[in-house]
C-alpha cells in the first residue's frame, strides 16, 4: 500500500484512499530481514514452532494516517477519502517478537516513504502505478502467469496431484490437517516466521 500511494502521489500527484479509519501493520523490507536474522540467532527452545508478527506498535497506522504522510512528503498531492464496503482492520499485537526476542523495527513508515519517494524521483518517466512492484493487482497477475508458465497445476493441486480426489476443497481440508499435524512434530531448529494477522 505505501509502495503504490507513494508511487502514484510522485507520478500523478494524486492519491485516493478507500474509507481511512481501517488500521494496517507496515514493515520495512530491511526490518523484514532483520527478524528472520534474530530468529536464526535465536535460542532453538524460544523460537522452535513458534509464529511471530513481525513488526512494531509505532507502525501500525490508520490508512488516513498513511494518505496525510505520504502527502507530507510527496510535495503537491491531493487525497481524495472515497468509501466504500471494506472496513477489514488489521491492528496487529507485537508483544511476543518484543518480549521473547527483543526485536523492534528501526525504519519508521515515514523513513520508508521518503526512501522510496528519493528512489521515485528521478522516475518520474516511468508509469509507476502500472509497475508490478507497485501495483498489487499486476503484481498478481504476474504472479499467476509466472505459476501458469511452470506448471498447468495451481498451486493447491499441484501439492495434491497424486490424491485420488479431485475436489480442491477436499485436499485443502487435508492440507490443513496435515500442517496441524506438522506443527506439533516441529523440529527444534525450525523457526516460523510470519506477518500473519492471526
Amino acid at each position: 500500500m505505501v509502495n503504490l500511494l507513494t508511487a502514484r502521489a510522485a507520478a500523478t500527484g494524486k492519491i485516493t484512499v478507500f474509507n481511512g479509519q481501517q488500521w494496517r501493520p507496515f514493515l520495512h523490507v530491511r526490518d523484514a530481514a532483520r527478524a528472520f536474522m534474530v530468529c536464526m540467532e535465536a535460542e532453538p527452545a524460544v523460537v522452535a514452532g513458534e509464529v511471530f508478527n513481525v513488526g512494531d506498535y509505532n507502525l501500525n497506522h490508520r490508512l488516513t494516517e498513511v494518505s496525510e504522510l505520504v502527502a507530507s512528503i510527496v510535495p503537491h498531492v491531493e487525497v481524495a477519502h472515497v468509501d466504500n464496503g471494506d472496513q477489514r482492520n488489521y491492528r496487529v499485537s507485537f508483544d511476543k517478537i518484543h518480549s521473547r526476542l527483543g526485536f523492534r523495527t528501526e525504519i519508521t513508515l515515514e523513513e520508508g516513504i521518503r526512501e522510496l519517494y528519493e528512489w521515485i524521483k528521478p522516475n518520474y518517466t516511468i508509469d509507476l502505478s502500472a509497475a508490478p512492484q507497485f501495483n498489487n493487482q499486476a503484481m498478481i497477475r504476474e504472479f499467476a502467469q509466472s505459476a501458469a508458465r511452470s506448471s498447468p497445476l495451481c498451486a493447491c493441486c499441484k501439492a495434491w496431484q497424486n490424491a485420488p480426489e479431485t475436489d480442491c476443497r477436499s485436499r485443502d481440508r487435508r492440507s490443513r490437517d496435515k500442517r496441524s499435524r506438522d506443527r506439533r512434530s516441529v523440529q527444534p531448529h525450525s523457526v516460523l516466521v510470519s506477518t500473519d494477522r492471526r
